[in-house]
Order: structure tokens, then sequence, then C-alpha cells
């Protein structure tokens, strides 16, 4: 491991203009937001999307269910897969309401309550939840290595400092 870790160290850094949206930690979690939510009949530009994780990147989801929760675990490719297939023509959108940040050094992680709508549908709230990215800055550059969700539902609510009437927006 020390051998890996010293070898590690002899990386070039990057320059900034060869991640404009992993500056800063933060800088990258506000561009996923941007990237991800699209309009009826739009497209993602997958490539810039890719560009924010670390490989494939780790997507956990908590969803409370009447018989338990249910987990589901996944990868940048197959959500792609997925989010194609059911939002390809009704559009997506996913939006922030509060944040909060951690960084230690080159680590960081990132608290995000959200919420989910569908322009097809009126665009009305149709989910909630709080995600927590963990990110890493690697050749200058902060990615995404993951991120677990935690979806409302049953007994569980965002929390105070999350939802969206509460303080004033991060952004």
């Amino acid at each position: 491991m020390i051998v890996l870790a010293a070898a590690m160290m002899t990386l070039p850094a990057t320059t900034p203009t060869a991640c404009p949206d992993g500056r800063t930690a933060q800088g990258a979690v506000t561009a996923l937001y941007d990237l991800i939510s699209v309009p009826a009949g739009g497209s993602w530009d997958w490539e810039r999307i890719d560009g924010l994780f670390v490989d494939r990147g780790v997507f956990v989801t908590m969803m409370p269910r009447n018989s338990g929760t249910v987990m589901a675990k996944t990868d940048l490719s197959t959500l792609r897969t997925q989010t194609q297939a059911a939002y390809g023509r009704s559009g997506f959108v996913e939006r922030e309401y509060r944040r909060k940040v951690h960084v230690f050094g080159d680590i960081a992680s990132i608290y995000s309550s959200f919420y989910i709508a569908i322009p097809e549908r009126g665009s009305r709230t149709l989910a909630r939840g709080l995600h927590h990215f963990q990110l890493v800055r690697t050749q200058g550059c902060w990615r995404i290595v993951s991120n677990i969700s935690q979806m409302e539902g049953g007994s569980w609510r965002l929390p105070a400092a999350f939802a969206p009437n509460s303080g004033s927006p991060t952004k």
C-alpha cells in the first residue's frame, strides 16, 4: 500500500481548466444537479456527467416501503440506461433545497436535500430525499466517488435543517 501511495504522489496535477466542473467539491455537486435535469424530449450530456465521477461511481438509494426499506444499488452506466429509458420522453428535474459541506484535505462529504419532478406530468414534486455525496480531490479535480440517498416515506421525513422552508437557501 505504501508503494502504491508513493506512486500516486508522482502523478501530475491537472489544471483547473481540465476539470471546470470540479474546481471545488461544491462545484462538482452543483454541476451534477445542473446536468441531471432535462426538459421533456431533452437529452443528457453523459460525457460531462461521466467526468464528474471517479470510475463509474456508486449509487445507493434507500426507499421506504410498507414492507420495509428497499435498497437499490447501481453504477453510472446502469443509471444512464435506466434514466434514458424511464425519462427520455418525459424529462426529469432534480433540484436542491439545502446543502451542508464538510471538506477535510482531499476528501469531502456533502449532504444535499432535493426534490424530483417530471416536466411532462406538470412538474409537481413527486419525491424528496437526502443525498450524501462522497468526493475526492485527485490530480487537482474534485470527483464524486459515491452517493447514498434516503428517500422520504413511511415515518421518515427530511430533517428540519434540510427541509425546503428552513432558513435561507444554499444558493
